[in-house]
């Protein structure tokens, strides 16, 4: 009768299966019941015994020694699939299926004559000691669980996967996490530590060796005596860490192992169990499910992001088409009726000019109780406006290309501010500005970035109260390694716009100045002009506005990408925030 099966793994590679049928079998290489023709193994190597359903393995103090599963042996019990090396031969038990006896569970076979009842002390020790253990190894996943669960980014799942082992499995001395790259190609230590940080070198704590053999086989592995275990003989990276028993689980995620954690002791007195290696593998189950869907969580998040920059993107691109299209149209169309409009206004404008003159010679002023004279001078008030605003269109319609010549940002700034000067005393506003000395010269249309500052200051003048404030401020923003900008920031504390305001100033003929005390408003171009300016620039206009806490302009020109590295400290939008507050040199 058949009482176990070995399969005998031979040194050239081939295998044949042997039956037990015998209380004792011996092995070795000469006359044995099983003969092996390996010269490492001894004339009589060891025996293998049945009794009942136990199969036991006793070594018959051989030369070479008999190990099982990595650890050598003098005598021990075998389970189904364990693994025996005696010299270069391998052999793997299967033990016989045995089949339970039915039981008919009625009240008599139920009923147990406690007086009867003899249980073997050490067997119950035995069991009591199973149960602490389970119950130990219960809450250390339990309390893993919930360290795990509490982590989001893969970043964080590492360190926690090193802190998790070293308190919940006392006999590690060392122990890493090692995770595959995204082609799966290869595997990448993410992290690693030593219990005593005084033992911590530059060398890695972990062998490749027992790493391949793991992802080889795909799966766990325990090695009780890494130092005389055959399989690791040769393994440099285990005789030089000194590795003394080390466990090896995969990172199973819920489609594929993704990494690998490796454990180990170098402690000669320290040996890992099997229910170690039980636990490690429950942990390394949780930390590799919840690694994979933060990884692709982080992929998704990244993606998102992507999306969103270049949607951004397009955006821009997108606006500004649509704000080329509408100058385009507006140019187009006023190049067609400029003219047309402005010969009659010269003629309005000559003949009541003609009209005053003949009016103050008679010294006449009022006619029928309305001043005739004020009411002239508010028709050539208007003639002059829509005169200003027909040069405004001609030049809006030309579309004359800058040119570009090296300009001082700084100077031209100081220029503007010169001219405005008056009207900033004359409503009592708080002037304050600074200059970064460090900005380079920038190609630029001198003429044209003055007429943008213009336009910008003279409506930040006109948003503010009396005793208002404006500040002006230049710098350099370095958006990316090769894309410098020099920067004007314009900021003023007046009324603020809107959202829906904010998207359309810069659209032709849009204007929030409304006539008042028979003046007319402004004509709606100005901005538009200055966007299309600095456009033709290379560089844009970012506003900020908020109802009731004033608005900031920006104008972004193209700097030499080398002025990148005169700047100590590189300035961000958020920087531009600032308010300088120092006084203005007069």
């Amino acid at each position: 009768m058949k009482k176990a099966q070995l399969t005998l793994i031979l040194s050239d590679g081939t295998t044949r299966a042997v039956d037990i049928t015998e209380d004792e079998t011996i092995l070795g290489r000469e006359n044995c019941d099983i003969t092996i023709d390996d010269l490492k193994v001894s004339r009589r190597h060891a025996i293998i015994g049945v009794h009942g359903s136990a199969v036991t393995i006793r070594d018959l103090e051989s030369r070479n020694g008999t190990y099982v599963n990595g650890h050598k042996i003098t005598e021990g019990v075998l389970t189904s699939n364990d693994h025996v090396a005696i010299g270069n031969t391998r052999l793997v038990v299967r033990t016989t299926d045995r089949k339970p006896h039915p039981v008919d569970f009625t009240e008599e076979t139920l009923k147990i004559d406690a007086t009867k009842l003899k249980l073997d002390g050490e067997i119950n020790e035995k069991n009591l000691d199973d149960l602490k253990r389970a119950t130990k190894d219960l809450a250390a996943i339990y309390r893993s669980s919930m360290k795990i669960s509490s982590l989001l980014a893969p970043s964080e799942f590492f360190n926690a996967a090193m802190d998790i082992i070293m308190n919940e499995l006392p006999p590690v001395d060392c122990c890493s996490i090692h995770v595959e790259d995204e082609g799966g190609k290869e595997l990448t230590c993410k992290a690693m530590c030593f219990r005593d940080p005084e033992s911590f070198t530059d060398a890695p704590a972990f062998s490749k060796t027992i790493i391949d053999s793991v992802m080889t086989d795909m799966n766990a592995v325990l090695i009780y005596d890494a130092m005389n275990d055959c399989r690791f003989e040769n393994a440099r990276s285990v005789a030089g860490l000194a590795i003394r028993s080390s466990m090896c689980v995969p990172l199973r995620g819920p489609k594929q192992i993704i990494g690998i954690i490796q454990a180990n002791t170098l402690n000669p007195k320290n040996r890992f169990t099997r229910d170690d290696l039980r636990l490690l593998t429950a942990i390394g189950s949780q930390i590799g499910t919840a690694l994979e869907n933060s990884l692709l969580y982080e992929r998704l998040e990244k993606e998102k992001k992507a999306l969103r920059t270049a949607n951004d993107k397009l955006t821009k691109i997108q606006n500004s088409l649509i704000q080329s299209e509408k100058l385009a149209a507006v140019g187009q169309l006023t190049a067609g009726i400029v003219h047309d409009i402005k010969n009659p206004m010269t003629v309005i404008a000559g003949h009541a000019k003609i009209v005053k003159s003949l009016l103050e010679m008679e010294n006449i002023t009022e006619i029928d109780g309305l001043n005739v004279i004020e009411s002239l001078n508010e028709v050539s008030s208007a003639i002059s406006h829509c005169n200003d605003i027909i040069s405004n269109l001609l030049q809006f319609s030309k579309g004359s290309p800058p040119e570009k010549v090296p300009s001082s940002i700084n100077s031209m700034v100081k220029s503007v501010l010169d001219f405005l000067r008056h009207e900033l005393r004359k409503k009592m506003i708080a002037f304050e500005s600074d200059f970064d000395p460090s900005i380079p010269d920038v190609q630029t249309d001198a003429n044209q970035i003055k007429q943008v500052l213009l336009n910008i200051i003279i409506n930040a003048i006109q948003a503010v109260h009396e005793h208002g404030k404006i500040s002006v401020i230049t710098t350099l923003i370095q958006e990316s390694e090769d894309v410098v900008f020099a920067a004007i920031r314009v900021r003023d504390d007046g009324q603020g716009m809107s959202e829906e305001v904010r998207k359309k100033i810069f659209d032709p003929f849009f204007t929030t100045k409304e006539a008042a005390s028979g003046k007319c408003g402004g004509s709606g171009l100005g901005l538009s002009m200055s966007y299309g300016i600095v456009e033709s620039h290379g560089g844009r206009i970012d506003v900020w506005s908020e109802q009731g806490k004033g608005s900031e302009f920006t104008i972004l020109l193209p700097a030499p990408s080398e002025a990148g590295q005169y700047y100590a400290t590189t300035s961000t939008v958020t920087d531009l925030r600032k308010i300088f507050r120092k006084p203005v040199n007069e």
